[in-house]
């Protein structure tokens, strides 16, 4: 169970258990009221609120310690921060694609591949190659390092392909993914990464 499943059920218990115990104070004060006797109901009673504020107490130490062990467990995981870019590259100064990564996570990240995924598709495009500038896959990146992956040249014809052909024509929900042997980093396509793949679909059909 995820640590904010767990905290909902948490804070449910929680209200559920303050409730319980604002009315069993309401229906003892209420009983020693109609009867006129405050003070024999009165001790009880605050005995019974001692116990509740220690199960309470209870629920939030096993609420503090689920909190550390969440925080250590994204502390011991990978952890990349990814962009998808525009740039440009000499000699001939063309818009390319290029995905940059950095590691932020105390564990090194395995960085074994690239890939186009849509939620309009049932699979996904692997990026088999890069330009000769780009790092190159598989690396392994420890905390602080970065990488730059440039895709090659035309490479927006495959995906505008994979659009026409895998997604029904859909560009919405495209992104880019980089994937380690842990699990995947994603970031979407911007608008201006779309209209740079439609601009280069429209200058293909001309």
């Amino acid at each position: 169970m995820s640590w904010h499943n767990q905290k909902k059920i948490l804070l449910a218990v929680a209200v559920i258990l303050i409730a319980l115990l604002s009315f069993a104070i309401g229906v003892s004060f209420g009983t020693s009221y109609d009867n006129g006797s405050l003070i024999n109901v009165l001790f009880p009673a605050l005995g019974v609120v001692g116990n509740w504020i220690a199960g309470i107490g209870a629920i939030a130490a096993v609420f503090t310690s689920l909190w550390l062990a969440d925080n250590q467990r994204k502390l011991n995981s990978e952890e990349i921060d990814v962009k998808f870019n525009l740039v440009v590259s000499p000699p001939d100064m063309t818009s390319r694609l290029m995905v940059s990564a950095v590691s932020k996570g105390n564990r090194p990240a395995n960085v074994k591949s690239l890939s186009i995924y849509s939620a309009n598709s049932t699979v996904a495009m692997w990026v088999k190659d890069l330009d000769p500038q780009s790092s190159h896959l598989p690396i392994v990146m420890p905390y602080g390092h970065d990488a730059s992956f440039l895709l090659v040249r035309g490479i927006e014809s495959y995906i505008n392909s994979y659009v026409k052909e895998h997604c029904d024509g859909k560009y919405s929900s495209l992104r880019i993914q980089l994937n380690t042997t842990l699990g995947s980093f994603f970031v979407p396509f911007s608008s201006e990464i779309l209209k740079h793949l439609r601009n280069a679909g429209a200058n293909k059909s001309s």
